[in-house]
C-alpha cells in the first residue's frame, strides 16, 4: 500500500517496480472484508489477506517524500514507547 511502498520508496528506491506500482488497483473503497474499529485497530474475516491483493489502498500514492515523513514518525514513536518502557520496573521475584 502507500504507507509501506512509501518507505521503500525512501529507503530502497531500486527495490520498487515502478511498472507492476503503476499497474495495481487501488482497492481502498472496496469492501474486502476489513473493518476499522473506533480505536484505530483493525480486524479482518478470517482469511481475507490470503485472498486479497495484498495490500488495502493505492500504492500509485506512494512518495519517497511521504516515505521520510513517515519514517520519521515511526523512528520517534518507537523511541518514545522504547524510553517509557525502560521506565517500568520487570516482575517481582
Amino acid at each position: 500500500g502507500q504507507y509501506e511502498t512509501s518507505m521503500v520508496m525512501a529507503l530502497r528506491p531500486d527495490w520498487i517496480d515502478e511498472t507492476a506500482r503503476q499497474q495495481v488497483d487501488d482497492v481502498s473503497a472496496d469492501d474486502i472484508g476489513l473493518n476499522i474499529d473506533l480505536i484505530g485497530a483493525v480486524a479482518q474475516s478470517y482469511g481475507v489477506w490470503q485472498k486479497g491483493p495484498g495490500h488495502t489502498d493505492d500504492p500509485k500514492q506512494a512518495t519517497p517524500e511521504l516515505g521520510n515523513a513517515l519514517l520519521e514518525i515511526t523512528v520517534a514513536e518507537a523511541a518514545r514507547f522504547l524510553r517509557e518502557f525502560s521506565r517500568h520496573p520487570g516482575p517481582s521475584k
